[in-house]
């Protein structure tokens, strides 16, 4: 109980800190009381147990299987929110949302994946997964070329220029670790359970299954050998095996 009241005083500290882009000042806080050696001991102590429950509470995270957003309330809800804290964070919600892509996948593209040296929309987005070294090829909808067209007029990127560009560094992506913190960040707020950075890219199959019953290539989407690994990663359960047998009559 008191571990847990520790870390969460600190967590909210350290949230505004990290607003402030002054994440070590916890670390020098640490190492200085530990140095001294006087009163600040107590200091390094709350610090330590501190440090002690968020690893705990990374790490339960982590374990957590994430799950699919399956209803269309929960994921306008999440584009809303992104969309009125970060354009960024909205595009990189919606691409995922539209490509059924890998978070890693998602960072590394750059405006030439999407556009031509003439500034018009390419049919398609050619992508060599970093986790399979395949070739992907799937077709650029017109919702995402729509956000992409939006967010492209407010920013000043250039051709060969990443879409999600970070403040670190040249021409270099946002870290995944980044993009984890906006994934938790959406699950803290708008209270959604077992929600991370796979949950967005298991929607997309999740949807297109409830829609086209297409699971063959929903599984060549996702590099799938077997149908009851993609069933159980969209989230396909019991009741929804229960509501096409109730609308399948003769």
């Amino acid at each position: 109980m008191i571990l847990n009241v520790i870390y969460y005083i600190f967590y909210y500290i350290q949230k505004t800190l990290q607003t402030l882009y002054l994440q070590g000042f916890f670390a020098i806080l640490i190492y200085n009381s530990k140095k001294t050696n006087v009163k600040c001991n107590i200091f390094y102590t709350f610090c330590k147990l501190y440090y002690i429950q968020k690893y705990r509470f990374i790490k339960g995270n982590m374990n957590k299987t994430t799950e699919p957003v399956r209803n269309m309330k929960t994921i306008n809800n999440i584009l809303s929110y992104l969309k009125g804290k970060s354009s960024r964070d909205y595009l990189i919600a919606k691409t995922q949302l539209n490509t059924a892509f890998r978070i890693s996948d998602v960072l590394q593209l750059k405006v030439s994946d999407f556009l031509t040296a003439n500034g018009e929309f390419k049919d398609w987005l050619t992508v060599k997964e970093k986790k399979t070294s395949k070739i992907r090829r799937i077709a650029i909808n017109s919702s995402l070329q729509s956000a992409l067209a939006e967010y492209l007029n407010e920013t000043n990127l250039s051709y060969d220029d990443y879409l999600f560009p970070s403040r670190k560094g040249e021409n270099k992506p946002i870290s995944t670790t980044q993009a984890h913190r906006i994934f938790q960040d959406i699950a803290e707020t708008l209270h959604i359970d077992n929600f991370g950075s796979h949950s967005l890219r298991k929607s997309w199959g999740y949807f297109a299954y409830k829609k086209t019953k297409n699971i063959a290539l929903i599984m060549e989407t996702y590099n799938h050998t077997r149908e009851k690994v993609t069933l159980r990663y969209i989230g396909i359960q019991q009741k929804d095996h229960d509501d096409l047998y109730n609308q399948i009559k003769f």
